[in-house]
């Protein structure tokens, strides 16, 4: 009996041990946003599939197909839920079957504002911002951060610019102050010209 006691002891010290130094090398490399990580979504891990994996969506799988279809858009209709917002789905026809389907959004920036938003710590989801933002119409959430949680790429949250300072970016980048909202293109000109005067920015991710 001692012996199994020993055992149990040794082995639950080997796991605490573990625990220990696990949590410390992920407070070391993602700090607050990489517990959060964990906890909320069980962490992150990539693995290879094939381009037919029933893993996949039947749309995807289509796409990865060595023939793809023709693909022709299906029917769209606006509706108005309020002045100056807009919604419509976008139907996406394969041989004449639906295979996906986008969701498009129309917002007049002289009825509404664009405003961008960072949690660092990795605590908010769709459900959480929607709590701490009750009267937006609309929330769209981004991928474009690094391992901290922070801005991975040019950013300004209600004026306050977040993400790094020299980044290539030769595509596009949005920009929103109060009373306009716009895609700038950045083929003449860099992200900081483009920036300047925005309240809210971002640029997306190179490609």
């Amino acid at each position: 009996m001692p012996s199994i006691r020993k055992i149990l002891f040794g082995l639950l010290a080997i796991f605490t041990v573990v625990i220990v130094v696990g949590a410390g090398w992920l407070w070391q490399v993602a700090g607050v946003y990489g517990f959060n990580t964990v906890l909320r979504r069980g962490g992150t891990y990539w693995t290879d599939m094939k381009p037919d994996d029933d893993r996949l969506s039947a749309s995807m799988r289509l796409a990865l197909s060595p023939v793809v279809p023709a693909v022709m858009p299906g029917p769209l209709v606006w509706q108005e839920p309020e002045p100056g917002f807009e919604v419509a789905e976008l139907p996406v026809l394969a041989d004449g079957r639906e295979v996906d389907r986008i969701f498009l959004s129309r917002v007049d920036p002289a009825r509404f504002r664009f405003v961008t938003h960072n949690a660092a710590a990795g605590d908010k989801g769709i459900d959480e911002w929607e709590k701490a933002l009750p009267n937006a119409v609309l929330i769209v959430n981004g991928s474009y951060f690094d391992k901290h949680g922070r801005p991975d790429t040019p950013f300004i949250s209600e004026g306050i610019a977040m993400g790094p300072q020299q980044y290539d970016a030769r595509a596009g980048a949005f920009t929103a102050d109060k009373d306009t909202a716009e895609i700038r293109d950045l083929s003449h000109q860099d992200w900081q010209t483009a920036f300047a005067g925005a309240s809210n920015a971002m640029v997306p991710i190179r490609s």
